[in-house]
């Protein structure tokens, strides 16, 4: 990598393509966990329990940039 500057380039594109990758699935991965927990809370058939455990978890998600728990607030995502 030292002598060959395409290379270097290559792999840094490489790396920030995989990245680029990875965040995409989490964002589909995280819009159907919330798809799910929405399902669960307003489903009247859901019991209670379950319900009261889905409303908790999206209440202590949590929340950029930090990772502290809090509540909900709106999320920016920055790449």
């Amino acid at each position: 990598m030292r002598n060959e500057p395409e290379f270097k380039a290559a792999v840094h594109r490489a790396k920030r393509e995989y990245v680029e990758l990875l965040n995409d699935q989490l964002r589909e991965l995280a819009y159907g966990a919330l798809r799910t927990l929405r399902t669960l809370i307003e489903d009247p058939a859901t019991p209670s329990t379950v319900r009261l455990k889905a409303a908790l978890a999206v209440l202590e998600r949590p929340q950029l940039p930090d990772g502290g728990w809090a509540l909900p607030e709106r999320v920016e995502f920055r790449l």
